[in-house]
């Protein structure tokens, strides 16, 4: 039997979401990732929310404690101290220039970010023309990807990526559009399930020669999504 919400768990979740993550709100409020989502949309705090509104602002002890300590112990260590979220805490690492992966670095390494396998980062290079640096060694093209630039590239790249894999403030010199769009993606993708009238509708706008890019906008889905749905077979069509 589905558990009615309480005015409790509803104010606690419109304080909190978009400032922590979602599986966090989830476990302190003993429900399903998906439970939390949906709520949050049915009261109009989804992606559409700023959430920038209830950030609390870092404090200049916080930050020397980050300079002298983020660097050597784990970021759940640091994430505990300052009473902030793992992902609250790797973002503003980024800004402070302290993490790992900072200006340049490798396919491989941008894969690690994406929690994906190099092939995704490969497949960007050869079929997006994301901006990267080809380095031969010992008959080995090893691949250099500039931050600036590939930051840049995502803005016009943003539906070819799976933004619920990316941690937030992994990557230095991130985009305030980023932890949003994660969010959105999140979002769209667990808020209901395909249909009939759906894969109908997916159907014909495919023979209309629509681009799955194109489908997914009119179907209010993401372009993983429709992908997903091809290669699982439910619906014959071309990949692309």
């Amino acid at each position: 039997m589905r558990r009615e919400w309480t005015e409790k768990e509803v104010k606690y979740l419109k304080e909190h979401y978009g400032q922590y993550p979602v599986k966090d709100i989830a476990e302190k409020l003993k429900r399903s990732y998906e439970s939390v989502q949906t709520k949050a949309g049915r009261i109009g705090i989804n992606s559409n929310r700023s959430i920038t509104a209830n950030r609390r602002k870092w404090t200049e002890r916080e930050e020397k404690y980050m300079e002298s300590r983020y660097l050597y112990q784990p970021v759940e260590i640091t994430a505990k101290r300052l009473k902030r979220s793992v992902c609250s805490v790797k973002k503003k690492a980024a800004k402070l220039g302290l993490n790992k992966f900072y200006d340049i670095f490798s396919a491989k390494q941008l894969a690690k970010c994406f929690n994906t396998d190099i092939s995704v980062v490969l497949r960007w290079i050869e079929k997006f023309d994301m901006p990267h640096d080809s380095i031969d060694l010992n008959g080995v093209i090893h691949y250099d990807i500039d931050l600036k630039k590939f930051w840049k590239w995502t803005e016009n790249h943003k539906d070819i990526i799976n933004w619920s894999k990316y941690e937030c403030g992994t990557l230095a010199l991130e985009p305030e559009w980023v932890r949003q769009e994660k969010m959105s993606y999140e979002y769209s993708n667990t808020r209901e399930k395909w249909t009939d009238e759906d894969l109908r509708k997916v159907k014909l706008l495919l023979k209309a020669d629509k681009t799955y890019k194109e489908v997914a906008k009119e179907l209010g889905r993401t372009y993983y999504g429709i992908l997903h749905l091809m290669r699982s077979g439910v619906v014959y069509g071309k990949v692309n």
